[in-house]
């Protein structure tokens, strides 16, 4: 019996020296890693652009406030002697303008007594109130976006009196659009022009504060709590946030869509291989030999528990390899793709053997769900066909479990885990969160779907469906009555 098994095991793992087996396996893997190149490439050439040749910044001035109390004039001044004159990512151009909204321009004009006290000058801007602004000179930004601007940013007439009255200002940003806009990262510096605003907001804070405030850290203001991040975990408190430990990109994203892999593939491989052999007539002759029936079926779900697991690992493999090519190209090569630091608290021994029990018996319903297809169908088309049809809907709420966060309290859980592809990564959760209890549910579920579905295959494979295939035994049992001469009549 054991020898049996044996040669139909090594029957079926014989599809892994098969050319289009390591093909399949390789290709995604070059792909995905030529994939990660290409997009890091484009995000790194796009991002040394800017290092390069800097963003053309265009700043229209209309503010008539006096330079010693100019808020966007000082933070101005501020930004230019920040940057390095090696790496200046922004080539700012001053042009000032005269103010739409002449008014303001008279009102500064009376206070230029208080222009040496500022506490005096803040009192009689209260005094008056606000004040508005008027409308930008759009010929004037037209022309300058036409030609060498990558962005205009139009400072109105009223900014350092809003400041200097406590109320939030206004700018008007006009970009330029894309050279190529449908390019992925053709809008890059739109997100660097963006990090300028912010990084007016932030100079602005410390301008205000050191202007008027003085003595006073800015620092402390800006950024008044620091925070030191731990997390509470099986009784220990490891330091740093959930999102550090446990990663986003983590057992949120590489389980889901391994258990997809693992039962699509071990599915459709099982049923074509079916519909292989039976295209070749190679079932038939293996069903002549003497081996018992039930060997043949468990030699054929092994084989593909092996297969389908080789795969699914190695096509996580080519993932890993994408983001990492990625994440290189465009960040800091100590930043974690994984990110579980903590899955050596998770992945005890005994967690291991209910995560490695959970997917061998994964893979194994999946096998037997595709023998089961394969037995019925004609062909390897055919088997392809209705094995995709089936495993598809059990296999794709795995992503469900990628963006809808759910608890092992929640009523959908148990929903979710009638479903026998889905039960690893409940199991996954079970161990996140020490509950053991769910876990041995989930895998006592497992066994016993892989038992039935083990009995159901070997009743098929002891059964003639299996040689006649499809739905063709009536029709052959109507051809053997009309055989010959004499019309046997029933």
């Amino acid at each position: 019996m054991r020898s049996d098994l044996i040669t139909i095991l090594k029957k079926e793992l014989r599809i892994i020296k098969r050319r289009d087996f390591i093909l399949g396996i390789m290709m995604p893997i070059l792909i995905l890693y030529i994939i990660g190149n290409i997009v890091g490439t484009g995000v790194k050439s796009s991002v040394e652009e800017i290092t390069s040749e800097g963003i053309n910044v265009i700043v229209i001035c209309a503010d008539p406030a006096p330079e010693n109390v100019n808020a966007f004039l000082s933070v101005l001044a501020i930004i230019n002697s920040s940057q390095e004159e090696g790496v200046k990512i922004y080539n700012i151009r001053l042009v000032k303008s005269a103010p739409t909204n002449t008014s303001i321009e008279d009102l500064w004009r009376s206070l230029s007594e208080y222009q040496d006290n500022i506490t005096a000058l803040i009192n009689r801007i209260y005094v008056i109130g606000e004040v508005h602004s008027g409308n930008p000179p759009e010929d004037i930004i037209r022309n300058y976006l036409s030609h060498e601007a990558d962005v205009v940013i139009y400072v109105p007439e009223n900014f350092t009196w809003d400041v200097l009255l406590g109320k939030s200002t206004n700018v008007y940003t006009y970009y330029k659009s894309p050279e190529d806009p449908f390019s992925m990262f053709g809008n890059v510096k739109s997100g660097a022009i963006n990090q300028f605003i912010t990084l007016l907001g932030k100079t602005l804070n410390y301008f205000i504060i050191a202007k008027y405030y003085p003595g006073f850290p800015p620092n402390f203001v800006y950024n008044p709590i620091v925070e030191h991040p731990y997390t509470y975990y099986k009784g220990k408190i490891i330091a740093g946030s959930p999102e550090e430990l446990f990663g986003t990109l983590g057992a949120g994203f590489i389980i889901p869509i391994m258990m997809f892999l693992l039962a699509t593939y071990a599915t459709t491989t099982a049923a074509s291989n079916m519909g292989e052999e039976r295209e070749n007539k190679t079932l038939e002759t293996l069903l002549t030999l003497p081996v018992r029936r039930r060997n043949i079926v468990i030699g054929k779900v092994l084989g593909m528990i092996v297969v389908a697991t080789i795969m699914a690992v190695f096509y996580i493999f080519g993932l890993v390899l994408y983001m990492k090519s990625l994440m290189n190209s465009i960040a800091e090569e100590n930043i974690s793709i994984i990110g579980l630091t903590g899955m050596s608290d998770i992945f005890t021994v005994k967690g291991a053997l209910l995560l490695g029990a959970s997917i061998v018996f994964t893979a194994g319903i999946g096998a037997m769900i595709g023998l089961i297809i394969g037995s019925f169908s004609d062909s390897v088309r055919t088997a392809s066909t209705i094995s995709s049809l089936v495993v598809m809907p059990l296999a794709l709420p795995a992503f469900f479990f990628m963006y809808v966060p759910i608890r092992l309290s929640d009523p959908k859980l148990y929903l979710l885990m009638l479903d026998p592809f889905m039960n690893t990564i409940i199991i996954m959760k079970g161990l996140f969160a020490n509950n053991i209890m769910i876990c041995l549910i989930s895998i006592s579920y497992l066994l016993g779907i892989f038992l039935a579905l083990l009995y159901v295959t070997a009743r098929l494979f002891n059964s003639e469906r299996v040689i006649l295939g499809g739905f063709k035994k009536k029709s052959i049992l109507k051809r053997s009555l009309h055989m010959g001469s004499v019309r046997i009549k029933i």
